[in-house]
């Protein structure tokens, strides 16, 4: 995601190289290290409310890490429940670590772009998988009005003289439909137009924010709090940022018009310190490489001995990379749209290796109900996937998951 240091006034971090490489190096050496499923460490540092996430990888030589990226964040409380959209928004050029995803509300309406910072503690990435996260809005553009009248009045007109409000709590993803639109001048022209949301909210409470450098700690920018549709948003930026006519307008009370890009923490709850290692993760994590995702991401939760039993041929694969080459290789000789359901088993005819109530993942191919298989799991002390099994046998009575 973009690096909005200038709305924490850290902008001077990028006035040379020699500065901004000091920073990296504070935020890896002083930085907690969170571990995703590629098993590559993000680092977090915190200097008071600033949040600073350096994201690695592996250099050719497998050994070293080396600096990919650094993401900006906010410390805050106001965290967002939500389903994971279909449509991949990613960045061509994003590196592993990177997700930029579109979400709905649990409802299923709405649509919101969010960039995910150490988004690589979620075990999936499917589509209506609810995730939470930590979220702040960082605008480029921010606009404070003094009531209704004063913000209806702002707002261009269209040639008939009409023009477009937002609702009150309302999210738009603005940038989305321009860069995505075939019949649009705009069309693919810029990847970054897709993290632009329209927001229109009222301030609810205004506080400083606080940074912590070299021991010292300042107040140079804002946190202004408003309501949506998908919950409470902190939008951070500096005085400046605001046009000086409208800065007798920054208090509660006042109508807040938004374009930015919304940063969402996921390393929140159960996923504070990274993969949480139990059946349910794993199969969802599995569940994500069987319906087509990358299945490099179970590496780090198979054990050293695991074994991958594929029941319909009677073969057997040991270890991760081989387990790992299998699942591609059948990745690779697949053709039509592949699906995976959560599922347990509800019965079963006679004497079966699983028995009722086990959690599974039923993979289909080319329609949703077009059922292949069933993918079970076994787990070692630590949690790690000792076994996978795969297995056809019609005996085995299955229920999805709503």
């Amino acid at each position: 995601m973009p690096l909005f240091l200038d709305n924490f006034d850290l902008g001077f971090f990028k006035d040379s190289e020699t500065i901004f490489c000091g920073l990296l190096q504070d935020v890896v050496s002083g930085g907690t290290k969170i571990v995703g499923y590629y098993g590559i460490p993000y680092f977090n540092r915190h200097y008071g409310n600033v949040q600073l996430i350096a994201r690695t990888d592996l250099r050719k030589d497998g050994k070293n890490l080396e600096i990919t990226g650094l993401d900006s964040h906010l410390a805050g409380r106001a965290v967002w429940t939500v389903k994971l959209g279909g449509m991949n928004i990613n960045c061509r050029d994003a590196d592993r670590l990177t997700r930029r995803v579109a979400v709905n509300r649990l409802d299923g309406g709405g649509m919101a772009v969010v960039s995910l910072v150490n988004a690589d503690v979620l075990p999936s990435f499917m589509e209506n998988e609810v995730i939470r996260f930590q979220v702040v809005g960082f605008p480029e553009l921010i606009e404070y009005f003094r009531d209704e009248d004063e913000y209806a009045e702002a707002q261009p007109s269209t040639k008939d003289g009409r023009s477009f409000l937002l609702e009150e709590g309302a999210v738009f993803p603005s940038g989305l439909l321009r860069n995505r639109n075939p019949n649009g001048s705009e069309f693919e022209t810029n990847e970054h137009l897709d993290d632009i949301m329209h927001i229109r909210g009222r301030a609810k409470s205004i506080y400083y924010g606080t940074i912590e450098l070299d021991g010292e700690s300042q107040q140079p920018f804002l946190k202004c709090m408003i309501d949506t549709q998908y919950g409470e948003l902190e939008i951070v930026h500096c005085i400046n940022q605001v046009k000086e006519e409208q800065r007798n307008n920054i208090r509660e009370g006042a109508i807040v018009d938004f374009y930015g890009t919304l940063s969402g923490d996921v390393a929140i709850y159960e996923y504070e310190k990274g993969v949480v290692h139990d059946e349910e993760h794993n199969l969802r994590a599995l569940r994500d490489v069987l319906a087509g995702g990358d299945a490099e991401r179970i590496r780090s939760i198979l054990s050293g001995e695991a074994e991958y039993f594929v029941g319909c041929r009677k073969e057997r694969f040991n270890g991760a990379d081989a387990i790992i080459a299998q699942l591609k290789h059948i990745q690779e000789m697949q053709t039509g749209e592949q699906f995976a359901h959560m599922a347990t088993i509800s019965d079963t005819e006679g004497e079966t290796e699983y028995g009722k109530g086990k959690r599974c993942v039923v993979h289909a191919a080319g329609k949703t109900n077009n059922y292949q298989s069933i993918a079970f799991l076994d787990l070692d002390e630590n949690g790690n996937i000792s076994r996978l099994a795969t297995s056809d046998d019609p005996r085995y009575h299955f229920r999805i998951d709503e």
